[in-house]
């Protein structure tokens, strides 16, 4: 008797908890139901919000591609505004605003024609890569810049320019101020230089002498009119002195 007693006891607990438990779910089907509806409307008020900003134009994006294409073009230019981007953060820095400015900015070759290898960073050679692959033919204007003061920094130099060196065909513009030794890494590109129509090179350290294979590798650089020298000695024979228009020199070795 006291077993069937008990028996009964426990079907008795398991109904209620059973019942409990019914009870919850429904009230939390009731809270999930609540829950959905005003996800619901916060969907309404949401697509709402974003027709309302669709509708929006905003006056920059409704000026022609030529002039947004100016407008970046003086941007980088020398003297443009001041800022504290390097000029390749500026350079980057368009293509990240909307889909519009990148379309325009990664279509402007002008833009990515200028290669600065500096201390305030020296590009990534894949990031040199993308320049220079939007850059497409134009003629290329390269900077090196006193990057070569330690033994991380000329590693990482030694790597942005193997990535320019093949390019040399299309240098125009050339500016480097560095050590003797950085200098002498460019003899590489000796008597490929046909598009070369400015030169600038200033040595720090102790004075150099254009001469051997450096000496010679601006001889045959039939555009060039334009050089600039701080910090080196001349041999005869080392720059096409009768096409140049302008001659600048510095502190004779």
């Amino acid at each position: 008797m006291a077993t069937s007693v008990d028996l009964f006891r426990g079907d008795a607990s398991s109904v209620l908890t059973s019942h409990k438990l019914r009870l919850h779910a429904a009230s939390l089907d009731t809270k999930i139901a609540v829950l959905r509806a005003q996800v619901d409307e916060l969907l309404k008020q949401r697509a709402a919000a974003q027709e309302r900003l669709d509708a929006i134009t905003y006056p920059v994006l409704t000026l022609p591609v030529e002039i947004i294409s100016e407008i970046f073009c003086h941007t980088l230019a020398p003297g443009g505004p001041r800022s504290e981007l390097t000029p390749h953060e500026k350079t980057l820095i368009l293509g990240h605003i909307c889909r519009l400015w990148r379309q325009i900015a990664f279509s402007m070759p002008e833009l990515w024609n200028t290669i600065r290898l500096t201390r305030q960073g020296i590009l990534e050679p894949a990031c040199i890569r993308a320049f220079l692959s939007r850059a497409t033919s134009l003629p290329l204007s390269i900077t090196v810049h006193k990057v070569d003061e330690g033994d991380v920094e000329r590693d990482v130099l030694h790597a942005a320019l193997n990535t320019i060196m093949p390019y040399s065909r299309n240098w125009a513009h050339l500016s480097i101020c560095g050590t003797v030794e950085t200098m002498h890494t460019f003899h590489v590109v000796r008597q490929q230089l046909p598009a070369l129509h400015s030169l600038e090179l200033l040595v720090y350290g102790r004075p150099a002498i254009l001469d051997g294979t450096f000496g010679t590798m601006f001889q045959h650089t039939p555009l060039l009119r334009k050089v600039h020298l701080y910090g080196f000695g001349l041999q005869p024979s080392a720059l096409p002195w009768s096409q140049l228009t302008s001659l600048h020199i510095d502190c004779l070795g």
